[in-house]
């Protein structure tokens, strides 16, 4: 494999920092769990998320389309 970036890797990342960021404000947006995730790409994308809410002990109903 090449060097450039790993999307795979840079999802989990960013989806482990969305789910445990905590704050202490009250209107930090970040604060709340969102009712909805979003997620375009393939199998591989939506098997990222899956394992990061797995890893978290996150429970969201999950419909793939």
């Amino acid at each position: 494999m090449g060097s450039g970036p790993n999307d795979y890797a840079s999802m989990e990342e960013v989806l482990t920092r969305r789910f445990t960021h905590e704050s202490d404000k009250e209107y930090d947006s970040f604060a709340l769990l969102p009712d909805l995730i979003m997620m375009d790409g393939g199998r591989g994308q939506v098997n990222v998320a899956l394992k990061v809410l797995e890893k978290l002990n996150l429970q969201f109903q999950c419909v793939v389309w």
